[in-house]
């Protein structure tokens, strides 16, 4: 008994495409490369990272104006440097008032808007904050322990 197997022949004009098919088209050679192109990237961004310049904050001194702007901008008498003797470890509460406005006290008259810093929208808004400047100061009298503090 014999066994016959036939194999057909392949023609040029029978194959499916002009270039045989790989197995391993990912092969460990390719692994490596990848991986050190990775490495080689990360160390670049990291190298980058640590050496690149730092954005310091620094505090800018507050410059008073001069020329036109020295009179948008007056300095106020009411906060010239005084010395008092007063124990300011006895204080445990804070009151603060918000102004939003800087009284400057010149002539001694809190409800001229001439005596006030303010911006355009707060022109006609001196009794309100009057009202908060009184209510801080009555504040400040039911606890002696208390620091009254204007936020302007």
């Amino acid at each position: 008994m014999s066994v016959r197997i036939k194999i057909p022949t392949v023609t040029l004009e029978d194959k499916w495409s002009s270039t045989p098919l790989r197995r391993n088209r990912f092969t460990a050679k390719h692994l490596r490369l990848a991986v050190i192109f990775a490495f080689v990237i990360s160390l670049i961004i990291n190298i980058y990272y640590f050496t690149r310049p730092q954005i310091q904050e620094t505090p800018r001194p507050y410059i008073q104006p001069k020329g036109a702007n020295a009179r948008n901008r007056p300095s106020p008498d009411s906060i010239a440097s005084r010395e008092h003797d007063f124990d300011h470890g006895s204080l445990t509460n804070l009151v603060v008032v918000p102004g939003h406005a800087i009284y400057l006290g010149n002539q001694g008259r809190p409800m001229d808007n001439a005596e006030w810093s303010l911006k355009s929208f707060q022109k006609h808004d001196i009794k309100s904050i009057m009202a908060h400047i009184k209510r801080g100061i009555q504040v400040a009298n039911d606890d002696k322990k208390s620091l009254l503090i204007f936020s302007g």
